[in-house]
């Protein structure tokens, strides 16, 4: 059965063409003039948290948007394009906290239907590849939480209070991952089941 990214992608590739996230030029979902212009600043928020951009980047953040809302792939693969670039340091930030498993921020089952993936999944995959860390599913969402974009921010840490479970093995230093980190109520909410102290990775931050 196709899931909704499946058809989105289909949609694109057949019947709309693609314009350039920067400039707007018809042809490719990021041109190749304003790729080779793109400057990436990867960004330590604390020592317990690193992201590979910034949320005021408005071609990373075009480019989220593009693959989170309209399910098309080609943002992810522009972006992790950068993540691999930043290998190093993202090899160096989980050795100095000696992760030993990541785990990724999870959807309700309701709209993990509906979309068809988790971004979190994505990146956590990602990360996994580059770093040689195993990916775990070891956290769930108790019920739906309305999207941040669409709620105030005292309502959604009430929504988020006591939303997560921890269903994994105790004794582990997890790397919680996430595509943004505006408020940090979502994952600290994840950070608050976990036994040992977590750190984070989220793809972009918006303070």
């Amino acid at each position: 059965m196709l899931n909704i990214v499946s058809l989105g992608s289909f949609f694109i590739d057949a019947f709309f063409p693609r314009f350039c996230v920067s400039c707007k030029k018809e042809g490719e979902l990021l041109c190749e003039i304003c790729k080779q212009r793109w400057i990436v600043k990867p960004r330590s928020v604390s020592a317990r948290h690193f992201s590979s951009y910034v949320y005021a980047d408005p071609i990373a953040r075009n480019l989220l948007r593009t693959w989170k809302y309209h399910f098309d792939v080609k943002g992810l693969e522009y972006l992790k394009e950068h993540i691999w670039n930043q290998a190093d340091l993202i090899r160096q930030f989980v050795h100095i906290h000696n992760v030993e498993v990541i785990v990724p921020v999870p959807l309700h089952y309701q709209r993990l239907a509906w979309r068809g993936f988790n971004q979190a999944t994505a990146l956590a995959n990602c990360i996994g590849e580059l770093t040689d860390i195993p990916v775990r599913h070891w956290l769930k969402r108790r019920w739906p939480t309305p999207q941040s974009a669409r709620i105030e921010k005292r309502a959604r840490k009430q929504f988020l209070k006591d939303s997560f479970v921890f269903t994994g093995e105790q004794g582990y230093k997890i790397l919680l991952i996430d595509d943004v980190w505006t408020t940090g109520n979502t994952l600290k909410s994840c950070a608050s089941v976990c036994d040992k102290k977590p750190v984070f990775y989220t793809l972009m931050v918006n303070i």
